[in-house]
């Protein structure tokens, strides 16, 4: 799951840095791996100031994370972040989308949400994951929303919320980050794609002002279906 914001100097200056601890990797860097501090993205992301952020989130049916029934996986998923309202927010952070592994079979996305919070003295950490497959070769709709203006962030799969998370949110988002992230001891086998928006309640807007960052390892381009500004493709085995 998301660890902070990841730009592209500092993805590669991660790679290069964990090249020499860990006991088994893969990337061309030998930069990926399951535990938490080396984790591989292939993310857009971008400042802003809204109430949702939206993603439509597409993992292709050739996806195969060998080491999935053992806890590795692949994400195709959105983060919103707030570190620009505080020290506080530093490295906190909500998620949403789907995961393919982490517990389940190699090769079957699942519906996820997820909160990271660093602060009231601990670092507390929720995850819940849908039993049911979500669908393949689609885009699944995702949105996290803050609906009511109060720091209280619901969760949506397609039609329906699904959760909510409040206990201490800001209202606005001020960071959006969707695309892949992986962490795996062996290279999984997973190409997806997604389209992206935000919102305060009412009109979808396109992203602006997004960049595109990847860790070694990781493919990424513009997705070809619809190139707007945060429309990605991803995928792994990359040089």
């Amino acid at each position: 799951m998301r660890r902070g914001a990841l730009t592209l100097a500092l993805a590669m200056s991660i790679a290069t840095a964990f090249a020499s601890t860990a006991s088994a990797r893969w990337g061309p860097q030998s930069n990926c791996a399951l535990s938490t501090s080396e984790h591989c993205y292939s993310i857009a992301q971008r400042p802003t100031h809204v109430l949702a952020s939206i993603a439509f989130e597409n993992t292709t049916p050739s996806a195969d994370v060998p080491g999935g029934p053992e806890g590795e996986f692949a994400t195709a998923e959105q983060w919103i972040s707030f570190e620009s309202q505080g020290s506080r927010y530093a490295n906190s952070w909500i998620e949403n989308g789907q995961i393919v592994g982490h517990g389940y079979d190699c090769c079957t996305p699942h519906s996820f949400y997820a909160e990271e919070q660093h602060w009231r003295g601990a670092q507390g950490w929720h995850i819940s994951v849908n039993e049911g497959a979500a669908p393949l070769n689609t885009y699944n709709h995702y949105v996290l929303f803050d609906a009511e203006r109060n720091g209280r962030w619901h969760v949506y799969w397609g039609c329906c919320e699904v959760a909510s998370y409040g206990g201490g949110w800001p209202v606005w988002l001020t960071e959006q980050q969707a695309g892949m992230e992986v962490a795996a001891e062996t290279r999984p086998e997973v190409w997806g794609r997604q389209e992206v928006a935000a919102s305060d309640g009412g009109e979808w807007w396109p992203w602006t002002g997004a960049e595109l960052a990847r860790s070694p390892g990781m493919c990424l381009s513009y997705n070809i279906e619809s190139s707007a500004p945060g429309n990605i493709m991803w995928a792994t085995g990359c040089p």
